[in-house]
């Protein structure tokens, strides 16, 4: 739930999804499928911000492997 809470916070403040052109780029070959790997890509993002300023004793394992 806080999770949830933060993406939406962080992305009203952006202003909706993080654009990573080149990743999209690099990953996806058709040109139907870019709006999925996009929101694929963000929402990953958001994930691994969420983690990485959650508390390392707990979740830092998760970042490291």
């Amino acid at each position: 739930m806080r999770f949830k809470t933060s993406r939406d916070i962080l992305e009203s403040h952006l202003g909706g999804l993080i654009q990573l052109t080149k990743y999209v780029k690099l990953v996806c070959d058709d040109e139907s499928e870019v709006e999925g790997y996009t929101k694929n890509a963000s929402e990953q993002l958001f994930a691994f911000l969420y983690l990485e300023n959650a508390s390392q004793d707990k979740y830092g394992s998760i970042l490291r492997s």
